[in-house]
């Protein structure tokens, strides 16, 4: 779980105990998802940015590896193998990096434009782009 304060817990219900509190970034962390190697955790927030961390080692505090973006990042999530990060944010683009085994973030990388913003009259027709014609 994390914080709008730049905290990220982590509680094990098996055992009901707190497995690490630990303060990462001075802003929100808006997302934050778990490599399908069980060692990888990537999150992005209002940092700008979006870091890779190995879990067994959180209370270092140190990133694996770290990508600076212009705008805050929204979302940041892995695909079920755990080589690429899908990551949206306020730049309109959606990004997709290629992460290493070592939890760093390769040279491959491809963007797509998307308009990631909400306007007047996509409020009023529920934000699907739904015109009524006549």
């Amino acid at each position: 779980m994390t914080t709008s304060k730049g905290s990220l817990l982590h509680f094990d219900v098996r055992s009901g105990k707190m497995e690490f509190n630990v303060k990462l970034s001075p802003k929100k962390i808006n997302t934050c998802d778990m490599s399908s190697n069980g060692v990888t955790m990537a999150t992005a927030g209002l940092e700008n940015c979006v870091s890779l961390w190995d879990v067994r080692k959180m209370k270092s505090k140190k990133a694996l590896d770290r990508i600076d973006q212009v705008r805050s990042i929204t979302s940041a999530y892995f695909n079920s193998t755990g080589d690429k990060l899908l990551t949206t944010g306020m730049n309109d683009k959606l990004n997709v990096l290629s992460v290493d085994k070592g939890g760093k973030f390769g040279a491959e990388k491809a963007s797509v434009s998307h308009d990631n913003q909400v306007r007047e009259n996509d409020e009023k027709d529920g934000g699907e782009g739904r015109r009524e014609t006549t």
